[in-house]
């Protein structure tokens, strides 16, 4: 038999290398216990979002061997390039931001996941898209004014206008 990883390593991978046997196993009603090889080095592909307002698409390597366990488990994995993140929701309820996130440090995964910190690349550039009160509307942009250094919980950071807003009557 040749077998086909079908499901994921953890949460925020995929696996589609397929595996064979180290042997033709010998089957009875019971099942077997002839262990597995992967047929190649399995390349993991990053398919949910880091945190709430990340996503990313860069591809994931398994550090150790290639004969892994039927359980799965046991052996670290490392991202291919250091992972870009794009921003992909709102800071709060008056802003949005599309400004590019970067890792500090090429961080290294195991199935638990990672704790490595990440940072703007540039200093986020918000964007008002909601009303200041029930009869005013406002596009003026805002800026961080502290460093772009910012922390994945996105707090401690105050904005400031780029210039003073301007409202406009809209009832």
């Amino acid at each position: 038999p040749t077998l086909k990883q079908t499901t994921a390593w953890n949460e925020i991978s995929e696996n589609s290398t397929s595996m064979a046997w180290t042997a033709t196993p010998t089957l009875s009603t019971s099942g077997t216990t002839t262990s597995m090889k992967w047929t190649a080095v399995p390349t993991l592909k990053q398919r949910t979002a880091w945190n709430e307002n990340s996503e990313n698409s860069t591809s994931m390597t398994w550090t150790g061997a290639s004969n892994l366990p039927t359980s799965e488990t046991g052996t670290s994995m490392a991202w291919t390039d250091a992972p870009t993140l794009k921003q992909t929701t709102a800071w709060n309820e008056i802003s949005e931001n599309s400004t590019s996130m970067a890792w500090t440090a090429t961080p290294t995964l195991s199935t638990s996941g990672t704790t490595t910190s990440m940072k703007w690349t540039a200093v986020p550039t918000l964007k008002q898209r909601t009303a200041w009160n029930e009869n005013s509307e406002n596009s003026t942009s805002m800026t961080w004014t502290g460093a772009s250094n910012l922390p994945t919980s996105e707090t401690g950071t105050s904005m400031a206008w780029t210039d003073a807003p301007t409202l406009k009557q809209t009832t």
